[in-house]
């Protein structure tokens, strides 16, 4: 009877394919703590834009984006104030860029307002909001203009970003309405300690300073941040020291404990930045003061393994029972004593 030999190349070629789909069917599915499509985060922040150009403005022109990654989509905003320019002069048209790449989707919002005039000095605030799918952020960078000439910068390019809570850390100063130095804590956050990994972003070409923070973590909602006693709240007394230098598109990380996790409630920001020291390239010496809401909207997510469906157990093993008899198979033939010609 003629056998039937197999060339163990293509045997082995076969063999080695089913163990990388075998691996692949097993592989784990990775959260990032931070996904979830399917929400709406309303992250808000204040903004005081100063005229600092020296002469006359009329028209403000800023960007309020999310552009840490390119999955995040901005879904809306608002944008509300801005006196003395009346909201009909507004004009409001999405980005698909600043940093992220231009994929077509909404990163952000570009702002253009004019017909009033600015002088050299005065400041305008505004209340912006965006509607992300995930990871809190708001940035905003912007200039001035006279009769549509850029006449120079509205304000240092920066922003905040706050992470979801993590299990973890001391728990902070709960018992302190200050804070002691560590972010204050108001209302009744949960139990258990947590952790919100609070940043802020310098979107500059050049460094600037962070002269001051102050963190709080309430469960009440105040629609106007810039309207809560932040007098009554310590400033952030981190290992560093403050002013401390934030470097071009470099950031600055604190992680804010509290007593519980404050799910469903928000992490308050304020900060206040001024231009390097001794740098022309900013503004002038004045200090910029702003605001941030952060959402806590779920906890952050420990990436676990996910388990395999009934299919792809049934995937599995029908791979590792092909593999068990090609092994034979293999095994078979380099026994199976040759001929002799």
């Amino acid at each position: 009877m003629k056998k039937c030999y197999v060339n163990k190349t293509i045997v082995s070629f076969i063999l080695i394919n089913l163990l990388i789909n075998i691996s692949a069917l097993a592989q784990v599915n990775m959260s990032d703590g931070n996904t979830d499509p399917n929400q709406t985060v309303c992250v808000r922040a204040t903004h005081f834009f100063k005229n600092t150009t020296g002469q006359m403005a009329n028209d403000l022109h800023f960007t309020m984006f999310q552009r840490d990654r390119s999955d995040v989509r901005v879904l809306g905003g608002t944008v509300m104030g801005g006196e003395p320019f009346t909201m009909g002069t507004m004009a409001v048209t999405r980005a698909t860029e600043h940093g992220a790449p231009d994929d077509g989707q909404n990163h952000g919002y570009d702002v253009d307002i004019s017909g009033a005039n600015v002088p050299a000095g005065d400041t305008v605030k505004f209340d912006i909001a965006l509607y992300v799918n995930k990871r809190n952020a708001l940035k905003v960078k912007g200039n001035w203009t006279f009769d549509g000439d850029n006449i120079g910068k509205a304000r240092i390019g920066k922003g905040f970003k706050v992470d979801r809570p993590r299990q973890g850390g001391n728990g902070g100063n709960a018992m302190n309405p200050g804070g002691g130095g560590m972010g204050a804590q108001q209302g009744n956050g949960g139990t258990g300690n947590y952790y919100h990994t609070t940043y802020i972003d310098n979107e500059d070409t050049v460094a600037f300073e962070l002269v001051e923070l102050k963190l709080l973590a309430a469960d009440t909602f105040y629609s106007n941040i810039d309207s809560i006693d932040w007098e009554m709240i310590d400033p952030i007394a981190d290992t560093v020291t403050f002013p401390l230098l934030i470097p071009a598109q470099g950031e600055y990380k604190y992680g804010f404990n509290t007593t519980g996790s404050y799910l469903d409630s928000h992490v308050y920001l304020r900060y206040v930045t001024r231009p390097a020291s001794g740098n022309q390239n900013l503004l002038n010496e004045d200090e910029e003061v702003s605001y941030g809401d952060h959402p806590v909207d779920e906890l952050f997510i420990t990436p676990v393994e996910a388990i395999p469906t009934l299919s792809q157990w049934g995937l599995i093993l029908l791979a590792l029972f092909i593999l068990i008899i090609g092994l034979v198979g293999l095994k078979n033939q380099v026994n199976e004593p040759q001929k002799s010609n």
